[in-house]
């Protein structure tokens, strides 16, 4: 079938009697539909047009509803659409279960191949309906569950999406998927490559073009620029997004809860991602507050969170401010940053720059926050990558144990195996800024905590500061801990020819360490007691230098002594690792 040259004009509109089944909209076809035995055939729509605005009315509780300004659902084995563009209004309003809405397809949901090149979306999605299970909405495409490959290619929405707030209750499960090309893709093999979400003119952002802003849900959000959500390998190439995306509404009751805000990509659940050569020039920003119990948050410029191994996010950029100004939080965990917010194990991000501030503004009840230049909360390599922007936050009427870190590149460091994660050859031009009264704060110019991280060949150009106050009455006045230094606030690993050149302070009601280069370094030391033989405690010192030991400390009673069996018998580690004699092991161990 091939449908060339065609345009609707005329509104479409459903407003049924009664509870709804199943129902399929399309500005051109509603469904695109092949008996599988013959499955040689292809559908091509080449410069189809549709101005007609499409309402959706009604109650659908029990079903799902596709919804595409050009095609409402494909079931073909092989559709194309080159150059087709939508520029009508599609609105949804009454209840539903599933809802999968897009500018140019609601549904892909066959096997086989599919492919939009060209496409155009300029009509708003306005979804007024209150759902009872997912919602998933797309400039292009709002659900895409296809087995082989799809290529998404230099296709460009510049409507509004709106998600109006959701009431609920305490057992409702919705969620909101919601992307400026793609809404939600669950299966492999996808690649979004050049595609532009938003408008820019002469050097000039159009922020009434490409927004998409979301109220309040039940138990999750996934917003993005590019890509909402993703359960299966994707990958994201040459694409910006010039829209603001923006979480308004308070964050769900249900235990559990989690937002991921991005201005290219919001989650990857399973598979890998590889973005590469992305920009994001939008406001991104978490707006409102959390009711949840244990609640994430991810906030970023390019990537909210990947859950999955196998990630590679490299020459990316983020310009939009970054903002989380919540102003209550139960949060378990918030991260914010300008490239990516909480990647998981197995992700390499390397040349990437963030040229835009970072604001972080809250009050707690509990919960890690974790805002970096960068990377939020890191357990990976970071490499060569440099930040530009001012990276702040202020955390005030903090009611419990609250720790926020703030640093210029990452967030936070922590491997989730046993090797060691990495960050190197980065550079921050940016200030780092914490004020509050969170019982422990730690700010760095690179990063605010490391553990099991090499950090190394990294300089820090900004001023580092912090500025505590006393906490809440139902915190007991205690007074707060801060660690500030220009490199690693608070280390637990090498740092290895690192320089800082910003200023450095701590003010305030405060127990602070400050330091040019790290705060509270954490050594591995090796306690060498009555080895009197030269040759094994040179042998000794051998395996600790191997172990990444940082120093020996043995007694002066009998210990072997440092001399030239003992430097031998350590393949000459005894000349690189410093070696403290003590009086009294015991009293040392105690001092440590």
């Amino acid at each position: 079938t091939t449908l060339t040259d065609c345009e609707n004009k005329a509104a479409i509109l459903v407003d049924p009697v009664g509870a709804i089944n199943s129902m399929q909209l399309g500005g051109a076809t509603c469904e695109a539909y092949v008996n599988k035995a013959n499955d040689t055939y292809s559908t091509t729509f080449t410069r189809v047009k549709n101005s007609g605005a499409i309402t959706m009315k009604g109650a659908w509780t029990s079903s799902t509803i596709q919804i595409g300004g050009i095609l409402g659902i494909n079931n073909h084995d092989h559709v194309i659409l080159n150059t087709c563009e939508n520029s009508g209004t599609i609105t949804l309003v009454g209840s539903n279960g599933n809802a999968n809405v897009g500018g140019i397809v609601g549904n892909d949901d066959n096997n086989y191949l599919f492919d939009l090149d060209g496409c155009i979306n300029s009509g708003n999605i306005e979804y007024n309906a209150q759902a009872k299970s997912m919602v998933r909405v797309g400039g292009m495409i709002g659900y895409r569950n296809v087995s082989k490959a799809t290529t998404v290619e230099n296709c460009v929405n510049t409507g509004c999406i709106t998600i109006a707030d959701q009431e609920y209750t305490a057992t409702d499960r919705h969620g909101l998927l919601v992307g400026g090309i793609i809404g939600y893709n669950n299966t492999a093999n996808l690649s979004v490559l050049d595609c532009t979400n938003g408008y820019i003119k002469n050097g000039v952002i159009d922020a009434t073009k490409g927004a998409i802003t979301a109220g309040k849900a039940a138990s999750g959000v996934s917003l993005a620029g590019i890509v909402s959500y993703s359960s299966s390998a994707i990958t994201i190439s040459g694409s910006k997004n010039y829209g603001t995306v923006k979480q308004t509404g308070i964050g769900g009751i249900n235990k559990n809860f989690a937002a991921y805000i991005a201005g290219v990509f919001g989650k990857c659940a399973v598979g890998g991602i590889n973005v590469t050569n992305c920009e994001n020039y939008g406001i991104v920003e978490y707006g409102e507050g959390l009711n949840a119990k244990d609640a994430r948050v991810d906030v970023a410029g390019v990537v909210a969170f990947t859950q999955s191994t196998g990630n590679v996010i490299t020459g990316c950029k983020n310009y939009g401010t970054i903002n989380y100004k919540a102003k209550k939080t139960n949060a378990g965990e918030v991260t914010l940053s300008g490239i990516c917010g909480r990647p998981q194990s197995e992700t390499l991000i390397e040349n990437c720059e963030n040229h835009a501030p970072l604001y972080h503004k809250s009050n707690y009840t509990n919960g890690n926050v974790y805002v970096g230049g960068l990377v939020g909360s890191n357990r990976n390599i970071v490499y060569r990558c440099k930040n530009y922007g001012d990276v702040s936050s202020a955390c005030v009427a903090c009611t419990a144990e609250v720790t926020v870190r703030v640093g210029g590149i990452v967030g936070a460091a922590y491997p989730k195996t046993i090797l060691c994660s990495t960050v190197a050859r980065c550079e921050n031009f940016g200030n780092v800024k914490y004020s509050g009264d969170a019982k422990y704060d730690k700010v760095g110019g690179i990063s605010a905590e490391s553990f099991k991280t090499t950090t190394k060949f990294c300089v820090n150009n900004g001023d580092v500061s912090s500025t505590a106050s006393a906490g809440e009455t139902a915190n007991g006045n205690v007074i707060p801990e801060s660690w500030v230094a220009g490199i690693v606030a608070y280390g637990k690993h090498d740092i290895i020819c690192c320089d800082n050149k910003g200023n450095i302070s701590s003010t305030g009601i405060t127990s602070g360490h400050t330091a040019g280069i790290c705060a509270m370094p954490h050594s591995k030391l090796v306690i060498a007691d009555c080895i009197e033989d030269p040759r094994n405690f040179g042998a000794l010192i051998r395996c600790a230098e191997c172990a990444g030991a940082h120093g020996i400390i043995s007694s002066l009673k009998n210990s072997a002594p440092v001399n030239a069996d003992s430097i031998r018998s350590s393949a000459g580690a005894l000349t690189r690792i410093p070696v403290a004699r003590v009086g009294s092991i015991r009293n040392t161990l105690k001092a440590l």
